[in-house]
């Protein structure tokens, strides 16, 4: 198979892309840091112009002068003592469900501080839990994080938010990269370097966009297609498998999108039947939420389609390496075949994935015997919508990613030079 570019330009072309959204994300930072400073009515550097909204001047001159803020770092419990005592049946707190004996069980502890303008400080601190499936319970030696909250920069409350589950993290990812190097050994480096393209885009690209404003599903969309196009050719070089591959999975995510689109239309899906979505509406509330909500749909659905695309190119090039002699019909039957075998797994897989993310809500609506009723809800709808968006973008990409394998493989290849 012929190489379009010499693989000695990988790396400069990653380097290259992720680049250009560090230098976005830096230019979009800045803008959005002199849109807070600006004074109301003055142009910014974007040409926009800050004015108060919601409110009239006299509210803005009425709002209290005090700035707060919150600051987060890491602390250690270095000792720890409890009292227990019994919650009566009239508390609140009270679970009938959970039987008589039930404890509200406070900790006294001296949290080490580990990072922060009080690092090495000790301070005390108390932790309370109850029968809630939040609450903290410490122990000696654990590692948390730490909220504290100031008031014109005097603290005023200082709490145990959460147990710190970054070491746990780190070791996950770095037995999951060694998992990969070792099995897949220099295939791994490329599977490696096709998640660093991936993650690189997402955080340096597509997220800043859709925080400047920019179209969420374009976005998706290019993305995508960008996405695909390093971890095709990184995992399988510049051929033109990995070209065919990269051209039905733009296809299938496309029409993932405009089938989202029209779908949401119908549905009166607004994006915000999350918990998530509408915690993001509160904070900001000018968002796309519709299109973040399409924009989910297609990279949601880009791996499975992405695996169908690879799939199918590379069926279609062994079928063409052992008979040299194939009609464009035959690979392109070749990669139908191949394409409709995996097409029942591959949307298990979708349907799956999203009925796993929702198995707590599906308990949740049996329980009080409400399933029939159950599609009138968006939030369920939404896993629809996705699930079969998703899945009927997979389909599109089976017959387009074989008709271009099949036309591609019929190009005459050049001899090699002796």
């Amino acid at each position: 198979m012929p190489m379009f570019v010499p693989k000695k330009y990988y790396a400069f072309l990653l380097a290259t892309f992720l680049l250009f959204g560090t230098q976005f994300s830096s230019v979009h930072a800045q803008t959005a840091e002199e849109e807070m400073a600006a004074p109301s009515g003055e142009e910014t550097s974007s040409g926009s112009t800050l004015e108060p909204e919601f409110l009239n001047p006299e509210d803005v001159r009425a709002l209290p002068s005090k700035k707060y803020d919150a600051n987060y770092f890491y602390g250690r419990i270095d000792e720890l003592s409890e009292t227990e005592a019994v919650i009566p049946e009239t508390d609140v707190a009270y679970i009938p469900q959970l039987g008589p004996k039930q404890s509200r069980v406070t900790q006294k502890v001296k949290v080490h501080i580990l990072s922060g303008p009080h690092q090495g400080e000790t301070v005390d601190m108390v932790n309370t839990y109850e029968n809630q499936p939040r609450d903290l319970r410490l122990s000696r030696g654990d590692k948390v994080v730490i909220q504290q909250n100031t008031v014109d920069g005097v603290v005023d409350e200082t709490m145990i938010v959460d147990f710190s589950r970054t070491t746990q993290a780190w070791i996950l990812i770095v037995l999951f990269v060694l998992a990969i190097l070792i099995y897949g050994r220099r295939q791994g480096v490329s599977s490696i370097l096709g998640f660093v393209a991936t993650f690189g885009i997402l955080f340096l690209v597509f997220i800043p966009g859709i925080i400047a404003g920019w179209n969420p599903v374009m976005l998706a969309v290019v993305s995508s297609i960008v996405i695909t196009f390093f971890v095709h050719f990184f995992v399988g070089g510049f051929s033109a498998k990995s070209l065919s591959s990269t051209i039905g999975t733009a296809g299938g995510t496309i029409l993932a999108g405009i089938l989202g689109a029209i779908a949401a239309h119908y549905a009166h899906l607004s994006g915000l039947s999350s918990e998530d979505a509408r915690n993001l509406f509160v904070a900001v509330p000018t968002y796309d939420f519709n299109g973040i909500f399409l924009a989910s749909i297609i990279i949601g659905s880009l791996g499975a389609v992405m695996d169908v695309g690879i799939s199918i190119g590379s069926a279609v090039k062994e079928v063409k390496d052992v008979s040299p002699n194939a009609t464009f019909k035959q690979l392109y039957l070749a990669g139908t075949s191949v394409g409709k075998d995996i097409l029942g797994t591959m949307s298990n897989t979708l349907i799956l994935a999203y009925i796993g993310a929702s198995l707590p809500l599906l308990l949740l609506l049996h329980s009080y015997n409400n399933l029939s009723m159950s599609l009138d809800y968006d939030f369920i709808v939404d896993e629809i919508v996705r699930s079969i968006v998703g899945s009927l973008g997979l389909l599109s990409a089976i017959p387009i990613t074989a008709y271009f394998s099949a036309l591609f493989e019929m190009r005459p290849k050049k001899a090699s030079k002796k």
